[in-house]
């Protein structure tokens, strides 16, 4: 393999040991919400980086003169999106874990004997988290729209020496509101 493989191979590597342990720490967090808003935002980025740098290294295997290579960079391709798609469903999962602990700890807060303004601002924090952590989800899991459909194809024009005539034809006995519209195709 050339070299240019090998450093993207490394760099895949190592995005994905950073995600896994930025995804650790999300399901380590306890709190506050914004430090995990702040992780969720640096995992997005990384995983980013990371399915750019899978397309990359597809790019270079399509480039390779010798079929070999070939296929076993896109054997590489193919494990490193199983590993994405891995990372994203472990994403998920921390988050949730971490959510359930936040307001674990939140509600423990709320049921201590303290300040009235303290537990009105910890309810608003509840209800902030809650809205971040179902918006992180819902980021995570937005595809891209798929293509709009193709357009349909014209009418096909009358066969040679054909043309259309349009005319209205009136059935006797009617009243002349009770019209139609009779389309026919003569030869002329």
């Amino acid at each position: 393999m050339e070299l240019p493989v090998r450093v993207c191979t490394q760099e895949l590597v190592k995005l994905d040991l950073e995600i896994k342990a930025l995804i650790q720490d999300i399901r380590e967090c306890e709190g506050p919400h914004s430090v995990l808003t702040h992780l969720n935002g640096c995992v997005r980025e990384k995983l980013k980086l990371l399915r750019a740098r899978i397309e990359d290294l597809e790019r270079m295997a399509m480039e390779q003169d010798r079929e070999t290579d070939k296929r076993e960079i896109l054997h590489e391709v193919e494990n490193h999106r199983k590993q994405l798609i891995s990372d994203q469903v472990s994403l998920r999962k921390a988050n949730v874990a971490s959510k359930q602990t936040l307001d674990l700890v939140e509600r423990q807060e709320l049921v201590q004997p303290g300040n009235v303004l303290r537990q009105r601002s910890a309810k608003q924090d509840v209800v902030r988290s809650a809205g971040d952590v179902t918006a992180s989800l819902m980021g995570l899991s937005r595809l891209p729209p798929p293509p709009p459909p193709p357009p349909p194809p014209p009418p096909p024009p009358p066969p040679p020496g054909m043309h259309e005539i349009m005319y209205v034809k009136i059935f006797e006995g009617f009243d002349h509101r009770f019209m139609s519209r009779v389309k026919t195709t003569k030869k002329i």
